[in-house]
């Protein structure tokens, strides 16, 4: 039975598929974040580079990750990887909140 439903779905979201399309002309690119330090980071600065953007909370436990982050850029850098540390701040961990 629970398959049926499944497959039933299924079949249905793809009638609907087109009602959920943005008319949005922009890209990835196009788009602009503030980074951790409060600056704005313009995504088409880095339109050659691979971008790994990373939520962060700087009184969060698992802060020790941006070693890990460090070390991933410092070994990836010369082959065009970015990271940027974006805060969301969803859980009131950030500096300038505490």
């Amino acid at each position: 039975m629970k398959k049926l439903i499944i497959i039933g779905l299924t079949i249905i979201m793809f009638f609907f598929k087109n009602s959920a399309m943005s008319n949005n002309q922009k890209s990835f690119y196009d788009l602009e974040i503030e980074s951790i330090n409060g600056e704005i980071i313009k995504l088409k600065d880095y339109r050659d580079k691979v971008i790994l953007i990373v939520n962060t909370a700087s009184y969060c436990g698992f802060t020790k990750q941006y070693e890990d982050l460090q070390e991933l850029w410092d070994k990836y850098k010369s082959k065009g990887l970015i990271v940027l540390g974006v805060p969301s701040d969803s859980f009131n961990q950030e500096k300038k909140n505490q």
